[in-house]
């Protein structure tokens, strides 16, 4: 693989650098390297798009694909903006927003990007990004279970309120459920029987009263509509050949990543 296009993959490595960076997900690196290390890739993911020129990719497309480019690190900022201020007021809308924001935003460019490099029709290219953009919301959904129920340190434990299980829960349960789950949210980064009552109170089917369904009822659902929706995006464009089947079976392998057991 040539250099720049290697490069040019650090533009998709910035976004989780970050995250992790705030999610305190980073045991490599203290958050000052961390940092420095992401403003460095700010820079190199930049001064990357601008090498495509040198395989004859037309200037104004690059103009398009940088355009492109910073105006989803500014949407993402801003749902990373929103993450951070999240609190005990925050709502199952905001959730969705804030993913949309993030996640969505993220796998949207990449595919919209890669889509740019490869067609022309904007129909087309439009396809690409749309299927990009509920991958990255499946996969967030994906990443939230295994949070709760296979955490794989404090990054993981320091988030879980706002994970869609904890969000989900909160939005609909009892007063004094909800006042439970708070607790043992908080309580679960250091004590691990909390954890495993928190586990074992977002399985229970009778959480949502109203509408009887459980909280793992409510997200397996919303992955299937996200799976469905970028599975039909996919399907929509012209291209049929080896490396679009792979895409269909990278998709389909997000969907067993959600069982529990």
């Amino acid at each position: 693989m040539p250099s720049r296009w290697r490069r040019l993959g650090t533009c998709f490595t910035l976004p989780h650098l970050l995250d992790d960076i705030m999610d305190g997900g980073v045991p490599d690196l203290d958050p000052a390297q961390a940092t420095n290390a992401a403003v460095a890739l700010v820079f190199l993911a930049q001064m990357s798009l601008t090498t495509l020129r040198q395989s004859r990719v037309p200037s104004e497309r690059i103009v398009d694909l940088i355009a492109i480019f910073n105006r989803a690190t500014l949407w993402m900022s801003a749902g990373q903006a929103s993450d951070l201020a999240w609190g005990d007021r925050a709502t199952l809308d905001d959730y969705w927003r804030i993913v949309a924001a993030k996640s969505g935003a993220f796998f949207a460019l990449a595919c919209r990007a890669g889509a740019m490099l490869g067609t022309q029709p904007e129909v087309e290219i439009a396809h690409y990004d749309r299927f990009g953009h509920h991958l990255g919301v499946l996969l967030q959904v994906a990443d939230d279970l295994r949070a709760v129920w296979r955490p794989r340190g404090r990054g993981d434990l320091s988030t879980l309120g706002r994970t869609l299980p904890v969000v989900y829960a909160r939005a609909v349960a009892p007063a004094e459920i909800r006042s439970q789950l708070q607790a043992l949210t908080k309580r679960a980064l250091d004590d691990a029987a909390a954890l495993a009552e928190l586990q074992t109170l977002l399985r229970d089917p009778a959480i949502d009263c109203e509408r009887s369904q459980g909280v793992v009822h409510y997200v397996t659902v919303q992955a299937g509509i996200h799976h469905q929706q970028a599975r039909e995006a996919l399907l929509a464009t012209a291209r049929r050949d080896g490396a679009h089947d792979e895409l269909l079976r990278r998709l389909d392998r997000v969907l067993p990543a959600l069982a529990l057991d």
